[in-house]
């Protein structure tokens, strides 16, 4: 079996019926949907099933068994999932997803669909990619037809995002995935909280079912749109919310700025108005919103949407696509003198911010009686006390307007392999000066930051630009028939983490993770001693000196010359800078959103990223914090005491643990900061830990 298989899935070959399990599609917090042969009329379907992960388990008889103390939550679910899905069954529009069967057995519920080939929107969307107006439109209007048709039936989607909107072989759209779809006419039913960051609208995350209504859909439409044109997803409700209750100014930048002078004034228009944050002002129904999005479009109206003709006036919008790379899309919110919001919204904010327990957007405070550092498990340990850092306040001050010089991106070095193809990337490191370790003051720190020391680098070293990729391993395995520790105990494989924590998960290796990966992912399931391999093998290659970074290096490269946490200065960034523990992520496991948590933004994966997804550091390079962790060349010392203040490794202390920098895409906030270090021994290997080489430059 795949070690990259859910879990909990049906394995390929299981019969439901008269469909044969062929492999998973798709999974997330409420259930699995399947690819499957309907062998009765020989062709392809997909088949969802109900089976929220934090509410039960399948057994070794595939039978679902709900956890004793959420049985009433999941049987609520459960029935709602079968009702409506058999409404759905009776939607017939070419535009939305057709239900086809409804059954239960293994204790749970099942609904075949229609398997419609083809990329969903968010494929066609990345990386920070955007759309021409009229490839928007053609894909829009459709989408708005079908939507309408479901509206008009009682039901909103509840869960509309590039994700969910399927492009077909022949370009047209459909739009799937009905799995949180609520019944407006019964609009006093509890619904499930569902949301998707920066998709969702504040009344979902509330979940108070008379609020919700086609407004709520036109909500996530308009930021459907908006990722369009901006490349980037719009600042999610939570952090909207936490503005607006503060009388701060909305930190969404519009898509009149966004898209001016590359997309029509009406189209954007129409999207600012399906963002407007009260849902009462918001467009209420899907025509007059359609009217609004289609302003250079003669409608000649039908009974039905759909029915319209439409005719275009003006044929041509040669409008750029790119995105203005100098616009910052996460604007910070500031005070104003008077905030003219309705009091009923005001309400609704402060709902929304006690019933999520929301503290991600307060300041921490300078000085604090207790900080919280979180180990790689999650679990919190309390710092009672304090390290002297080495440097009292004004010398600190005084060797960091001195010392730390603005960064010099460097020259760029690309070794020749012996079969003539190129080696990794790397970037020569500006010399200078750089804390390594900690302030004390720094939220999160432990005792082994310290005590922060000035290093000055006074030599040519060069860095990895990314994280050594799944492709750069390979071409080491296959020219060596090198065997990583992994493979050589399959019976262990590396580490992953499971709900009951960290543990050995057999079969698991750098070629099957656990997850998915690509060349261009970084590889992680790598031991130590096989980074170690690999930079040998780098070295007689070449015939230049690689060796993984020390510690001081590694700090000196992913700081960039800044002295924050991290080489970004606000939480809010994160995601335009790394793949961290973000609002997807706490989405998908059930995690509370708070700020020990997640970082307040969406950042699209939720296990390990492409190398260089995201913007590069102030020296050129990609991922140094997030994405995954990064060993060094170190041995393990508890403290920076006789630390080379030249950046060389420490090779003394306990060598048979080695040290790893830089944080994960799940990590808490704590852990995903340049000072973070953790330890293990040398031939541990990790679902999240990869590694990034240097180079000695010759004189």
């Amino acid at each position: 079996m795949d070690n990259n298989y859910p879990r909990d899935a049906l394995k390929p070959g299981h019969l439901l019926l008269w469909y044969k399990i062929e492999r998973v599609l798709g999974e997330g917090g409420f259930g699995i949907t399947y690819l499957a042969h309907d062998v009765n009329l020989d062709k392809l379907v997909a088949i969802k099933e109900y089976l929220p992960n934090e509410l039960c388990r399948r057994n070794d008889s595939n039978t679902i068994e709900p956890n004793t103390n959420t049985l009433d939550d999941f049987e609520t679910g459960l029935n709602r999932f079968i009702r409506e899905a058999r409404t759905l069954a009776k939607f017939e529009h070419p535009n939305v997803v057709k239900v086809s069967n409804v059954f239960e057995e293994n204790n749970t519920a099942y609904m075949a669909m229609a398997y419609e080939k083809g990329k969903d929107l968010k494929d066609l969307l990345k990386p920070k990619k955007t759309i021409t107006e009229d490839h928007i439109l053609s894909i829009i209007i459709p989408v708005l037809e079908g939507l309408d048709y479901v509206h008009e039936t009682g039901f909103i989607h509840r869960d509309i995002k590039p994700a969910n909107i399927m492009i077909r072989q022949d370009g047209s759209p459909v739009l799937i995935d009905f799995g949180s779809v609520h019944d407006t006419k019964k609009s006093k039913e509890s619904v499930t909280t569902l949301v998707s960051p920066g998709f969702t609208p504040h009344e979902q995350y509330v979940g108070n079912p008379e609020s919700q209504g086609p407004w709520s859909d036109i909500y996530s439409l308009g930021a459907t749109l908006y990722r369009c044109i901006a490349g980037v997803n719009p600042v999610d409700a939570i952090t909207r919310g936490s503005a607006l209750i503060k009388q701060y100014d909305d930190p969404l930048v519009t898509a009149s700025e966004v898209g001016k002078d590359r997309y029509s004034e009406h189209l954007l228009k129409a999207i600012d108005h399906a963002l407007a944050f009260d849902e009462k002002n918001r467009p209420q129904n899907i025509r007059d919103w359609h009217e609004e999005l289609v302003g250079n479009i003669l409608i000649e109206k039908g009974d039905t949407l759909n029915e319209g003709n439409y005719i275009r006036t003006t044929t041509s919008h040669h409008y750029d696509p790119k995105p203005d790379k100098t616009l910052d899309l996460t604007k910070t919110s500031k005070p104003i003198q008077k905030k003219n919001t309705p009091p009923v919204a005001l309400i609704s904010i402060g709902i929304l911010v006690f019933l999520i327990g929301i503290t991600l957007f307060s300041k921490t405070e300078k000085t604090q009686e207790k900080q919280v550092a979180f180990n790689q498990e999650g679990t919190s340990t309390a710092k009672n006390e304090k390290e002297s850092s080495g440097f009292d306040e004004i010398a600190i001050e005084k060797v960091i307007k001195e010392e730390v010089k603005p960064p010099k991106l460097g020259n760029l070095i690309t070794d020749k392999l012996s079969d003539g193809s190129e080696g990794p990337s790397l970037v020569v490191l500006p010399q200078g000066s750089n804390f390594i370790g900690s302030d004390e003051k720094e939220f999160g720190r432990k005792n082994d930051e310290g005590p922060q020391t000035l290093v000055t680098i006074k030599e040519d070293i060069a860095i990895g630009i990314t994280e050594i990729t799944v492709a750069d391993f390979r071409k080491f395995v296959d020219a060596s028939q090198y065997q990583t520790q992994a493979e050589k105990e399959p019976n262990r494989g590396c580490r992953t983490y499971q709900p009951s924590g960290w543990d050995w998960t057999p079969g698991t290796s750098w070629k099957n993770p656990g997850y998915e990966q690509e060349d261009n992912h970084p590889v992680v399931c790598v031991s130590w001693s096989d980074a170690m391999a690999y930079v040998k093998w780098l070295s007689k290659e070449t015939g230049e000196n690689y060796q993984l970074p020390s510690e001081a290096i590694w700090e000196y490269a992913s700081r960039a010359g800044t002295i924050t946490p991290r080489f970004w200065s606000d939480d809010d960034k994160a995601c335009n800078y790394s793949n961290v523990s973000d609002f997807s992520r706490a989405s998908m496991h059930g995690l509370e959103i708070s700020s020990k948590n997640i970082f307040p933004c969406e950042d699209g994966y939720t296990y390990s990223s492409q190398v260089a997804t995201y913007e590069p550091n102030q020296y050129g390079l990609y991922d140094t914090i997030g994405n995954v962790w990064e060993w060094t060349y170190d041995c393990w010392n508890s403290s920076y005491t006789n630390v080379d203040s030249n950046g060389g490794p420490r090779l003394d202390g306990n060598c048979n643990n080695r040290v790893y920098r830089g944080g994960a895409w799940g990590n808490l906030p704590t852990l995903v900061r340049a000072a973070k270090r953790l330890t293990d021994p040398s031939h541990y290997r990790y679902y999240n830990l990869g590694f990034r080489i240097s180079r000695i430059i010759k004189g």
